[in-house]
């Protein structure tokens, strides 16, 4: 290396330690600056600023709201995101009811169709799982030279099945409203 070329470097190795010198030297008059603003004086009094007034919750008056209508407890509390869960809840309760009793009644209605020997009822015709079998395949009143009695006592049995499944969660369904 030349001498020059030496001299060049530590030139640039100077002026960058001064460069990085000077933003050090600005850190630090900032610093003061900001800091000076945060510290007070000595001769100051300090004034008591007003307390706030904290809410505090009564349980009991939160009961007997909740008891008196749904959710309102929880408005008291000032918990107001969880309302619309506890409607759901109940809205989810009724529904699952209403849908589990109205297949409860439509396969009863069914079962009572299939195993009188009134030609008018046929109720149990229009159930989706029947769908995939004729009913010249199982219905001994509509169709008394075709029918196959296996086949006739697997629909009853199905038909069972699902009364019994439907009254099922049906009734413990009913046990949650209580």
């Amino acid at each position: 290396m030349s001498h020059r070329t030496t001299s060049i470097s530590a030139k640039f190795r100077y002026l960058l330690s001064l460069r990085t010198v000077q933003k050090i030297k600005l850190i630090l008059i900032t610093l003061f600056f900001c800091l000076s603003h945060e510290l007070s004086a000595q001769d100051t009094i300090a004034v008591s600023r007003a307390e706030k007034r904290v809410f505090s919750t009564e349980p009991m008056k939160a009961t007997m709201l909740a008891v008196a209508f749904p959710g309102l407890g929880q408005i008291y509390n000032r918990r107001f995101w969880k309302v619309p869960f506890v409607y759901a809840g109940f809205g989810t309760l009724v529904y699952s009811a209403s849908f589990n009793g109205s297949k409860y009644n439509e396969a009863m209605k069914a079962y009572q169709d299939f195993t009188d020997n009134i030609p008018e009822t046929n109720s149990y015709a229009s159930l989706s799982w029947l769908n995939g079998t004729q009913p010249s395949e199982y219905d001994p009143v509509l169709y008394p030279d075709t029918y196959n009695p296996s086949t006739t006592s697997w629909v009853e049995d199905n038909l069972i099945k699902t009364i019994d499944y439907y009254k099922k969660y049906r009734e413990s369904t009913a046990t949650f409203h209580i």
